[in-house]
Protein backbone atom coordinates (compact mmCIF):
# COMPACT_ATOMS: atom_id res chain seq x y z
CA UNK A 1 0.00 0.00 0.00
CA UNK A 2 1.40 3.57 -1.37
CA UNK A 3 0.24 6.56 0.65
CA UNK A 4 0.72 10.24 -0.44
CA UNK A 5 0.91 12.92 2.11
CA UNK A 6 0.10 15.64 0.76
CA UNK A 7 -0.44 19.47 2.28
CA UNK A 8 0.55 23.43 1.88
CA UNK A 9 3.33 23.78 3.91
CA UNK A 10 2.28 25.23 7.57
CA UNK A 11 -0.57 23.77 8.03
CA UNK A 12 -0.08 20.78 10.14
CA UNK A 13 1.42 18.01 7.76
CA UNK A 14 3.70 17.39 10.56
CA UNK A 15 1.28 16.08 12.60
CA UNK A 16 -0.56 14.09 10.11
CA UNK A 17 3.00 12.69 8.99
CA UNK A 18 3.66 11.61 12.22
CA UNK A 19 0.52 10.09 12.98
CA UNK A 20 0.70 7.74 10.00
CA UNK A 21 4.36 6.67 10.86
CA UNK A 22 2.76 5.79 14.68
CA UNK A 23 -0.47 3.80 12.85
CA UNK A 24 1.07 2.02 10.11
CA UNK A 25 4.94 1.92 10.61
CA UNK A 26 6.19 1.86 13.97
CA UNK A 27 2.36 0.18 15.35
CA UNK A 28 0.94 -2.15 12.82
CA UNK A 29 0.70 -4.84 15.12
CA UNK A 30 -2.15 -3.01 16.63
CA UNK A 31 -3.58 -2.08 13.64
CA UNK A 32 -6.87 -4.70 12.45
CA UNK A 33 -7.35 -4.28 8.59
CA UNK A 34 -11.57 -5.16 8.60
CA UNK A 35 -12.02 -5.50 4.86
CA UNK A 36 -8.26 -6.44 3.18
CA UNK A 37 -5.14 -8.28 4.63
CA UNK A 38 -2.27 -6.24 6.43
CA UNK A 39 -0.57 -5.11 3.25
CA UNK A 40 3.00 -6.45 3.10
CA UNK A 41 4.51 -3.33 2.59
CA UNK A 42 3.60 0.31 3.43
CA UNK A 43 5.31 3.29 1.96
CA UNK A 44 4.68 6.66 3.10
CA UNK A 45 5.83 9.48 1.57
CA UNK A 46 4.93 13.41 2.35
CA UNK A 47 5.09 16.12 -0.40
CA UNK A 48 3.95 19.72 -0.36
CA UNK A 49 3.85 19.67 -4.32
CA UNK A 50 1.19 18.81 -6.88
CA UNK A 51 1.97 15.06 -7.70
CA UNK A 52 1.25 12.59 -10.47
CA UNK A 53 -0.64 9.61 -9.82
CA UNK A 54 -2.80 6.41 -10.57
CA UNK A 55 -6.28 6.51 -9.44
CA UNK A 56 -9.05 8.87 -7.34
CA UNK A 57 -6.91 9.05 -4.46
CA UNK A 58 -8.32 6.35 -2.36
CA UNK A 59 -6.40 3.08 -0.91
CA UNK A 60 -4.28 1.12 -2.41
CA UNK A 61 -2.55 4.41 -4.01
CA UNK A 62 -4.00 6.98 -1.41
CA UNK A 63 -3.52 10.54 -0.76
CA UNK A 64 -4.17 11.88 2.38
CA UNK A 65 -4.34 16.05 2.47
CA UNK A 66 -4.07 18.89 5.24
CA UNK A 67 -5.21 21.75 5.10
CA UNK A 68 -5.69 25.44 6.94
CA UNK A 69 -6.94 28.73 6.93
CA UNK A 70 -4.26 30.36 4.12
CA UNK A 71 -4.03 33.65 6.89
CA UNK A 72 -2.50 31.65 9.00
CA UNK A 73 -0.62 29.29 6.89
CA UNK A 74 0.82 33.04 5.39
CA UNK A 75 1.72 34.09 8.66
CA UNK A 76 3.03 30.77 9.92
CA UNK A 77 5.26 30.81 6.64
CA UNK A 78 6.41 34.37 6.80
CA UNK A 79 7.49 33.62 10.49
CA UNK A 80 9.50 29.76 9.19
CA UNK A 81 11.61 32.04 6.42
CA UNK A 82 12.36 34.62 9.36
CA UNK A 83 14.06 31.79 11.30
CA UNK A 84 15.56 30.28 8.10
CA UNK A 85 17.03 33.22 7.20
CA UNK A 86 18.37 33.61 10.82
CA UNK A 87 16.50 36.77 11.88
CA UNK A 88 14.31 34.82 14.18
CA UNK A 89 14.90 37.44 17.41
CA UNK A 90 12.62 37.97 20.07
CA UNK A 91 11.36 41.12 18.12
CA UNK A 92 10.59 39.07 15.09
CA UNK A 93 8.28 37.16 17.25
CA UNK A 94 6.60 40.06 18.37
CA UNK A 95 6.74 42.31 15.48
CA UNK A 96 3.97 42.02 13.02
CA UNK A 97 4.19 41.47 8.74
CA UNK A 98 5.23 44.76 7.10
CA UNK A 99 3.28 45.66 3.67
CA UNK A 100 6.09 44.69 1.45
CA UNK A 101 6.47 41.53 3.43
CA UNK A 102 2.05 40.32 3.15
CA UNK A 103 2.22 41.24 -0.89
CA UNK A 104 5.13 39.08 -0.83
CA UNK A 105 3.74 36.04 1.22
CA UNK A 106 0.62 36.80 -1.13
CA UNK A 107 2.33 35.26 -3.91
CA UNK A 108 4.01 32.37 -2.16
CA UNK A 109 0.43 31.32 -0.39
CA UNK A 110 -1.40 31.84 -4.04
CA UNK A 111 0.96 28.89 -5.36
CA UNK A 112 0.43 27.18 -2.44
CA UNK A 113 -3.53 27.35 -2.93
CA UNK A 114 -3.00 26.56 -7.19
CA UNK A 115 -1.02 22.94 -6.21
CA UNK A 116 -3.93 22.06 -3.36
CA UNK A 117 -6.47 22.87 -6.25
CA UNK A 118 -4.55 20.79 -8.80
CA UNK A 119 -4.86 17.59 -6.05
CA UNK A 120 -8.38 18.30 -5.03
CA UNK A 121 -9.54 17.91 -8.48
CA UNK A 122 -7.84 15.08 -9.90
CA UNK A 123 -7.86 13.06 -6.85
CA UNK A 124 -11.74 13.40 -6.03
CA UNK A 125 -11.47 10.08 -3.00
CA UNK A 126 -8.48 11.56 -1.34
CA UNK A 127 -8.75 11.97 2.60
CA UNK A 128 -8.67 15.88 3.31
CA UNK A 129 -7.83 16.88 7.12
CA UNK A 130 -8.91 19.74 8.27
CA UNK A 131 -6.08 21.83 10.71
CA UNK A 132 -8.21 23.67 12.91
CA UNK A 133 -10.50 20.40 13.46
CA UNK A 134 -7.31 17.95 14.21
CA UNK A 135 -4.34 20.80 15.30
CA UNK A 136 -5.98 19.74 19.32
CA UNK A 137 -7.87 16.62 18.85
CA UNK A 138 -5.91 13.97 17.93
CA UNK A 139 -8.47 11.37 18.33
CA UNK A 140 -10.35 13.01 15.35
CA UNK A 141 -7.38 12.80 13.08
CA UNK A 142 -7.12 8.87 14.17
CA UNK A 143 -11.15 8.47 13.61
CA UNK A 144 -10.33 10.10 9.75
CA UNK A 145 -7.95 7.71 8.93
CA UNK A 146 -9.50 4.82 10.53
CA UNK A 147 -12.60 5.40 8.06
CA UNK A 148 -10.59 6.21 5.24
CA UNK A 149 -8.24 2.89 5.08
CA UNK A 150 -11.11 0.72 7.15
CA UNK A 151 -8.76 0.07 9.44
CA UNK A 152 -9.73 -0.85 14.08
CA UNK A 153 -6.99 0.74 16.19
CA UNK A 154 -7.03 -0.45 19.63
CA UNK A 155 -6.84 1.57 22.65
CA UNK A 156 -3.38 1.02 23.73
CA UNK A 157 -2.33 2.78 20.00
CA UNK A 158 -4.65 5.47 20.51
CA UNK A 159 -2.55 6.74 23.84
CA UNK A 160 0.28 5.94 21.60
CA UNK A 161 -0.56 8.29 19.47
CA UNK A 162 -1.77 11.31 21.85
CA UNK A 163 1.22 10.63 23.92
CA UNK A 164 3.42 10.82 20.71
CA UNK A 165 1.74 13.68 18.47
CA UNK A 166 0.79 16.63 19.83
CA UNK A 167 1.66 20.40 19.51
CA UNK A 168 2.88 20.92 23.36
CA UNK A 169 5.37 17.82 22.52
CA UNK A 170 6.29 19.06 18.95
CA UNK A 171 7.33 22.68 20.42
CA UNK A 172 9.51 20.86 22.97
CA UNK A 173 10.98 18.85 20.24
CA UNK A 174 11.78 22.15 18.38
CA UNK A 175 13.05 24.11 21.42
CA UNK A 176 16.17 22.27 20.82
CA UNK A 177 17.26 23.54 17.41
CA UNK A 178 17.92 27.14 16.82
CA UNK A 179 16.03 28.00 13.48
CA UNK A 180 13.98 26.50 11.31
CA UNK A 181 16.64 25.25 9.24
CA UNK A 182 17.53 22.92 12.13
CA UNK A 183 15.57 19.32 11.15
CA UNK A 184 14.83 16.51 13.41
CA UNK A 185 14.66 13.10 10.49
CA UNK A 186 12.61 11.18 13.15
CA UNK A 187 10.11 13.45 14.18
CA UNK A 188 9.98 15.76 11.10
CA UNK A 189 9.63 19.17 12.93
CA UNK A 190 12.40 21.88 12.26
CA UNK A 191 13.49 24.74 15.05
CA UNK A 192 10.97 27.24 15.51
CA UNK A 193 8.52 24.77 13.62
CA UNK A 194 5.20 26.11 15.88
CA UNK A 195 4.96 29.62 17.36
CA UNK A 196 1.38 29.33 18.91
CA UNK A 197 -0.40 27.16 16.20
CA UNK A 198 -3.50 28.67 17.17
CA UNK A 199 -6.65 29.53 14.74
CA UNK A 200 -6.74 33.19 13.95
CA UNK A 201 -3.35 33.88 14.88
CA UNK A 202 -3.40 35.75 11.51
CA UNK A 203 -4.93 39.12 12.79
CA UNK A 204 -2.23 39.39 15.73
CA UNK A 205 0.17 39.05 13.08
CA UNK A 206 -1.15 41.07 10.07
CA UNK A 207 -1.84 45.35 11.08
CA UNK A 208 -5.36 45.94 11.45
CA UNK A 209 -5.46 48.25 9.02
CA UNK A 210 -4.08 45.28 6.34
CA UNK A 211 -7.09 42.69 7.31
CA UNK A 212 -9.49 43.84 4.31
CA UNK A 213 -6.42 43.37 1.93
CA UNK A 214 -6.04 39.80 3.06
CA UNK A 215 -9.66 38.53 3.65
CA UNK A 216 -10.61 39.97 -0.56
CA UNK A 217 -6.93 38.23 -1.57
CA UNK A 218 -8.03 35.05 -0.10
CA UNK A 219 -11.69 35.64 -0.21
CA UNK A 220 -12.50 33.14 -2.70
CA UNK A 221 -10.04 30.63 -1.58
CA UNK A 222 -11.31 30.79 1.80
CA UNK A 223 -14.93 30.30 0.58
CA UNK A 224 -13.80 27.16 -1.78
CA UNK A 225 -11.97 25.34 0.68
CA UNK A 226 -15.21 25.73 3.29
CA UNK A 227 -13.90 29.04 5.75
CA UNK A 228 -15.59 32.00 6.58
CA UNK A 229 -14.05 35.60 6.37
Amino acid sequence: MYILQFGPPRSGTTMVSQTLRVIFNECIDLVIFKDYPRPPKIIAQKTHTFERLKGDGSPPISIVGAYRDFRDAMVSKWRANLSRANKYSSDALNRQMTETEIFKNFSVIESVIHKANMMRQCYPKMLWLKYEKFYQDIDYLIDKLCFFYKIEVSSELREIVNNSVNIDINRKRAAKMNTFSEFDNISGIHGHHIFKGKVGGWKDCVPVNFHELVNNFFKDSLISWGYDI
